[in-house]
Order: C-alpha cells, then structure tokens, then sequence
C-alpha cells in the first residue's frame, strides 16, 4: 500500500509502528512519518507499462509515489472510495508521471490478470518486479519487494537486535 493507504490502516485500527514500509519496500518511513528510503522504476518504463496489451486492459492505474497516490479509473474499476487521499488523472497524465515507486494495475478475473502478468513478465524481462495478487498486479522496479524492504529497515535499526513483525495479506508478504 501507498503510505496515505497504511497510516489510514494503523489509525483505524490503532496499530502502533516504528517504521512503515510501503508501496511493496520502495519506501520506508520512520514513527515520525519520516521517508528513510526510496528505491523508484525507471521513469522510462511508465508509459510502456502503460499501454498494450497489460496497462490498456487494466480497470484501473494506481501510480503510488513517495509524495502521492494518483488514480486513473475506467468504467468498472472497483477501487475503494475509503477515504484515503489520491488525485485522479487522465491517461495523458499518468504516462508522464515520475518517480514512481509502483504501478498497480486491475483486472476482471484472475485469469485475465494471469495472461497480462506473463506479458508484463516477458515484455519487462529483469526491470521489473510483478507482484500478482488474485486481479491485481503491482509493478515494482526490479528487486524491490517486501522481503527487501524488511531488510532495508533492518539495516536502518542498526542490528539493534530489536524484533521485526511484519503483516500482510497475500503473496510477497511472505518476507
């Protein structure tokens, strides 16, 4: 999740943090909502991850930054209004848009998300890093996934020897 998404979780549900880590690890902030670390794609590949076959097919862009969480909708996209804060953007808009820790697109059925993540796999090849989740894929820049995010904030306690707990809900949350 964006980082507006995971403080809305630890407030609503009251979860105290020293760190959070977002976006799938590209970003890490500290307890006082401090970005420590930020590892972003190559702005290269937005518009090319964009559009066919994977980004045209897509219910919807969500195109999460350290700053921003900006939303292209189409007719059908099931993305919850839950009040979290994100600005919607056109197609032209989201192609341009930099820095970018993830892109996350949404399919109709998990086959359908199947085929495009294959694509995305072969058209990407090692500049990327697909998580698939059911209809959904996040696209990360290559080697950025939860397990590295855990351990980048590992190495920012120092070796302190403080516990880590991490939580999550499906695939790369396996850290």
């Amino acid at each position: 999740r964006d980082f507006d998404m995971t403080v809305y979780g630890t407030g609503r549900w009251g979860i105290p943090f020293d760190f959070l880590g977002c976006i799938n690890g590209a970003a890490i902030y500290d307890h006082d909502r401090k970005l420590l670390c930020e590892r972003n794609m190559d702005d290269s590949l937005v518009p090319a991850i964009l559009n066919p076959p994977a980004g045209l097919a897509s219910l919807h862009y969500q195109l999460a930054s350290t700053r921003r969480l900006n939303m292209f909708l189409r007719e059908g996209s099931w993305f919850p209004k839950i009040g979290v804060p994100y600005d919607e953007v056109d197609f032209e808009t989201a192609q341009g848009l930099r820095n970018l820790g993830q892109i996350s697109l949404a399919y109709t059925s998990e086959e359908e998300c199947g085929r495009h993540d294959e694509s995305l796999r072969k058209d990407f090849g090692a500049a990327i890093e697909p998580h698939r989740n059911k209809t959904t894929i996040d696209i990360n820049t290559a080697g950025v996934d939860k397990a590295t995010g855990i351990a980048e904030t590992v190495a920012l306690r120092k070796g302190d020897g403080a516990e880590v707990v991490h939580v999550g809900d499906v695939g790369n949350d396996d850290g």
